[in-house]
C-alpha cells in the first residue's frame, strides 16, 4: 500500500492487522499462518510527533496505535458475555462497526472515522536536528587565574556562608529584548518598522494573471460527475438521482458520499466534512465556524487522495447555484484554503482548474472572481509542490480571507526584526533568498534560517521546509502543552549555517556574521579568556558608539549585553567598564566596518 503522507510504500498484513515499512521476511509472512506468533510480545511507546502510545512487537517488528493482545482478550471477554445477537455485535468488524456510525448521520463535532493505517510512527523530534544550546566550559586564561566576576562571587560566599554558582546564560529572549534596547537607543525609529512589510516580495495579481494564463481549456463539471460520482443513492433500492440535484447546493446534510468510496470509514468521514462545511458556510447554525473549519482541514491533511476529491467535489456542490451570497462566499473561501492544503487527483485536476476559470468570468456574487483566481494560483503551486504536511493555522485562514499573504517575522541576532511574506508555498529557501535580498546581501550561501525555542533548543531549516507547516507545527505543539505556561513558543532567527569565507566587501553580509560572533561570544557558546571578552567588548562598543568620549558612559546598564554570564558580576561591574574603556580609547579612527572585521578576525 502507499501511505497517503509521505508517498512511501509500506507492507500491511490482512491477517495479523500490521503494517511495516519494509518488506516481512518469510518468518513474518509464515507468521499469519500461526495464531499464536507473535503474542505477548507488545510493548507500549510514544510517538514523539503526537504524544500517542502506540505498540511495537519485539518478535515480528511491526507496530500498532492498539494493543492487539488487549484487543484480543476484550473479544474473547466480549463473546464469552454474549447473551444475544446485540450483545454479541460488541466484536463486530470495523467495517460494521463505522457502518452503525454512518447510518446514525454523524454531527459536526464527531471525530473522524478514518485515520492511516499505523505504519511505523516516525520520530519527528530526532528528524528536526535539535542541538542544546549552553555554555561551552572552558578554562581561564593562562594560568587558570581567576576572573573579576569569580573573584566577586567568592567575596561574596565568604561573607554569606553560601557559594553562589557560576549565572547561567540569559534565555535568547531575554537577551534579544535586551538587544532591542540598546539598538533603539542609537536608532529610535528603527521599530516602529519592525511591523510592516517594507517591499511586497510576493506580487498576487501578477502571479494569479500567470496562473489564469495557464489555464487555456473549459472541462464541464458535469462530464467528471457523470463519470465518477454516485448516482444511485437514494433509500432502500438506491433510487438514481437527477445529475442536476447531485452537483447544486443543498441545504441539509448528505447521507452518502458523492463518490462510491469503498471504505466506510471514508464515507463517514465525508459525511462528516459536508456537515462541518454546512456549519461553516452557514446553512446550518454552528457556535464555532472557525472549529468547524478546522474539523474540515483535520479530515483531508493526511488523507487518502479519494477522500480529498471528494471534499473538493463537496465544496464545487455547495458553491453552484448557492442562492445565499454570504454562504457561497465562505465556501469558496474553503475552497481556498484546500487549494492551498492538498493538489485534486490527475482525473480531477482539469475539472477543478476549469471550474474556478469559470467563476472568475462568471461571477455568481461580488467577491467571488478574486477568490477563484487565488485559489487557481494556490492549487497550481500545490500541484507542483505536493500536499502539505499541517493543517493551517487561524493565522493563515484570516490571510486567506483577505487573500494577502501571511507575516512573518524573522529575527536577527542583533535583536532586529525583518518582517517578510509568505504563502501556502512559501518554502525555507524561498524565505532564505527574500531575507538575503531584504538585507542586501550578495551571497546569502552561508546564512539561513533556523528554528529556535524558548527552551533553548534550534534547528537549521531544511529548504523544502513551507515555512507556513513549520509555524502550523508550532501552533500544535502549544496546543499540545498541558498549561499555558508550560506552552513552548517558537520563532525564526536569520543566521550563520555554513562558515563559508565572506568577502569584506559584502558590506552586510560582514555586519550578520559579526553578530553572529557576538552572539556566540556573549552567549558563552565560543571559548574565551575574560581578557579577550573584555578586548571583543571594546571592538562592539567602537562599533555601536563609534570613537569613546571622555565622561560619557556609554554601557549605562546594559553592560551584561557585552559579556558572558560568568564574566560579569553586579559587584565588580565597574572594574569591568574600566577595564573595557581602557581598550575602547585605543580603538580611536576605527570606523564600523573596520570593528566588525576585527571582532571577526
Amino acid at each position: 500500500r502507499q501511505d497517503p503522507r509521505t508517498g512511501k510504500i509500506y507492507y500491511y498484513n490482512p491477517k495479523l492487522k500490521q503494517t511495516s515499512w519494509t518488506r516481512p521476511d518469510n518468518t513474518v509472512t509464515a507468521a499469519s499462518t500461526d495464531p499464536n506468533y507473535g503474542k505477548g510480545a507488545w510493548v507500549a511507546r510514544v510517538d514523539p510527533r503526537t504524544n500517542r502510545t502506540f505498540y511495537f512487537n519485539t518478535v515480528t517488528k511491526m507496530t500498532s496505535w492498539t494493543n492487539p493482545d488487549e484487543d484480543e482478550e476484550k473479544e474473547k471477554m466480549a463473546a464469552a458475555s454474549a447473551v444475544s445477537p446485540a450483545a454479541s455485535n460488541r466484536g463486530a468488524s470495523l467495517a460494521s462497526r463505522i457502518s452503525k456510525r454512518i447510518s446514525f448521520q454523524p454531527k459536526a463535532d464527531d471525530q473522524p472515522a478514518y485515520e492511516a493505517t499505523p505504519a511505523a510512527p516516525t520520530n519527528r523530534t530526532s528528524a528536526r536536528a535539535s542541538i542544546r544550546l549552553g555554555a561551552i566550559p572552558t578554562a581561564n586564561a593562562a594560568g587558570s587565574r581567576l576572573s573579576m566576576a569569580d573573584v566577586a562571587r567568592q567575596k561574596k560566599a565568604n561573607i554569606t556562608g553560601e557559594f553562589q554558582a557560576e549565572p547561567e546564560t540569559p534565555a535568547l529572549e531575554d537577551r534579544f529584548a535586551k538587544l532591542r534596547a540598546l539598538r533603539n537607543r542609537a536608532n529610535p525609529e528603527a521599530e516602529a518598522y519592525e511591523d510592516e512589510v517594507q517591499e511586497r516580495q510576493i506580487d498576487l495579481e501578477d502571479l494569479t494573471a500567470q496562473a489564469m494564463a495557464e489555464v487555456n481549456y473549459d472541462l464541464p463539471f458535469q462530464a467528471y460527475a457523470e463519470e465518477f460520482l454516485n448516482f444511485r443513492r437514494k433509500g432502500w433500492g438506491k433510487k438514481h438521482v437527477p445529475l442536476e440535484r447531485l452537483i447544486t447546493w443543498k441545504p441539509d446534510r448528505i447521507k452518502s458520499s458523492l463518490h462510491a468510496l469503498g471504505d466506510p470509514a471514508l464515507v463517514h468521514d465525508s459525511i462528516l466534512a459536508f456537515t462541518n462545511i454546512l456549519c461553516y458556510m452557514g446553512d446550518k447554525s454552528s457556535k464555532n465556524p472557525m472549529a468547524n473549519a478546522k474539523k474540515i482541514f483535520r479530515i483531508t491533511v493526511q488523507c487518502p487522495e479519494e477522500l480529498r476529491d471528494e471534499v473538493y467535489c463537496q465544496l464545487i456542490k455547495q458553491t453552484t447555484n448557492n442562492p445565499n451570497p454570504s454562504s457561497c462566499l465562505r465556501g469558496w473561501e474553503l475552497l481556498v484554503i484546500c487549494a492551498g492544503l492538498f493538489p485534486p487527483s490527475g482525473k480531477l485536476e482539469k475539472y477543478l482548474l476549469s471550474y474556478f476559470r469559470r467563476a472568475t468570468d462568471q461571477e455568481p456574487y461580488p467577491g467571488i472572481a478574486k477568490m477563484a483566481e487565488y485559489a487557481m494560483l494556490r492549487v497550481q503551486r500545490t500541484i507542483e509542490l505536493g500536499a502539505r504536511s499541517e493543517a493551517p493555522t487561524e493565522l493563515e485562514m484570516m490571510a486567506v480571507r483577505e487573500i494577502s499573504p501571511v507575516t512573518v517575522r524573522v529575527h536577527m541576532l542583533d535583536g532586529s526584526i525583518t518582517p517578510l511574506e509568505a504563502e501556502c508555498w512559501t518554502t525555507v529557501a524561498d524565505l532564505n533568498s527574500a531575507m538575503s535580498h531584504a538585507l542586501k546581501i550578495r551571497d546569502g550561501s552561508p546564512f539561513g534560517l533556523f528554528e529556535i525555542s524558548n527552551r533553548d533548543e534550534e534547528r537549521a531549516l531544511e529548504d523544502e521546509d513551507r515555512i507556513l507547516d513549520v509555524i502550523a507545527y508550532w501552533d500544535r505543539e502549544r496546543q499540545l502543552a498541558k498549561r499555558a505556561r508550560d506552552a513552548p513558543t517558537f520563532q525564526f532567527v536569520y543566521k550563520v549555517r555554513l562558515f563559508f569565507d565572506i568577502k569584506e566587501d559584502d558590506v552586510r553580509a560582514v555586519e550578520v556574521a559579526y553578530h553572529q560572533a557576538v552572539h556566540d561570544v556573549t552567549d558563552s557558546r565560543y571559548p574565551c579568556s575574560e581578557d579577550d571578552c573584555l578586548r571583543l567588548a571594546a571592538l562592539q562598543a567602537q562599533q555601536r558608539f563609534g570613537d569613546y568620549q571622555d565622561g560619557v558612559d556609554v554601557f549605562g546598564d546594559e553592560l551584561q549585553a557585552f559579556l558572558p554570564a560568568k564574566y560579569y558580576h553586579p559587584d565588580v561591574e565597574d572594574d569591568l567598564k574600566a577595564a573595557v574603556t581602557e581598550t575602547y580609547k585605543l580603538l580611536k579612527g576605527y570606523d564600523e566596518q573596520e570593528a566588525m572585521n576585527n571582532y571577526l578576525d
